[in-house]
């Protein structure tokens, strides 16, 4: 753990340490969220609610080359950790105006529950409005699970946007299943947003985490 620890820190001190290069940029981003749900299921272990509000933020480092490093957290009740901590690394080809490719290795830690750490492989192809991903668990007793999916992500206004997103997961452990979600974002200005989204994944696989709620958050970018 300590070593995890470490290693964390050692990411988070060279992305808030990195000088403001050529071609370079740094966006730092803070906000709070009703409910934490991933792929469409709570991200908690305790009690299921519609609302269970965290407080999540990370910060963005990307280059014109297309190579980027990012962390994020977010607050819950992961078993005995109350903190989720990612780190990605990754490269963006752009072919045209239209079509982009995305590879990262995305790692993810617990503080005081390490069973749940973890790294996987992402990948995505971006045309116009939609994304398409696959998702692939390198470690852990997760190995080999397989996500695939679908986001679609359409301007209806400057200010507001549709959103949209359906999946397949094929894990390893337990069955296939599947997720949905539907919602709206709304650009409040000075890189202020909020979004409410309507969220659900299989319950007869995830139980009451799957059930289908609405969320709102509020996200500030710097």
């Amino acid at each position: 753990m300590k070593k995890v620890k470490l290693a964390i820190a050692s990411v988070l001190a060279a992305l808030v340490m990195v000088p403001v290069v050529a071609q370079a940029d740094v966006v730092y981003n803070i906000g709070v969220v009703s409910l934490y749900k991933s792929k469409g299921v709570d991200q908690n272990t305790g009690e299921a609610k519609d609302f269970r509000p965290a407080l999540q933020g990370g910060v963005d480092w990307t280059h014109a080359s297309g190579f980027y490093v990012s962390n994020w957290n977010s607050t819950g009740k992961f078993g005995a950790a109350n903190l989720e901590i990612d780190l990605t690394a990754g490269y963006v080809h752009k072919l045209n105006d239209a079509v982009s490719l995305d590879i990262s290795l995305f790692t993810y830690a617990y503080p005081d529950q390490a069973s749940e750490n973890g790294t996987d492989l992402n990948t995505s192809v971006s045309f116009g409005a939609f994304k398409l991903y696959y998702n692939r668990v390198l470690t852990k007793v997760y190995e080999t699970s397989e996500t695939f999916g679908l986001d679609y992500k359409q301007p209806l206004t400057d200010k507001l946007t549709f959103l949209a997103g359906a999946g397949y997961k094929n894990p390893r452990v337990g069955k296939d299943n599947t997720y949905a979600s539907l919602g709206l974002g709304y650009n409040l200005g000075a890189g202020l947003t909020t979004k409410l989204e309507i969220s659900g994944a299989d319950e007869l696989v995830y139980g009451a985490a799957g059930k289908t709620r609405a969320v709102i958050s509020l996200n500030q970018t710097f």
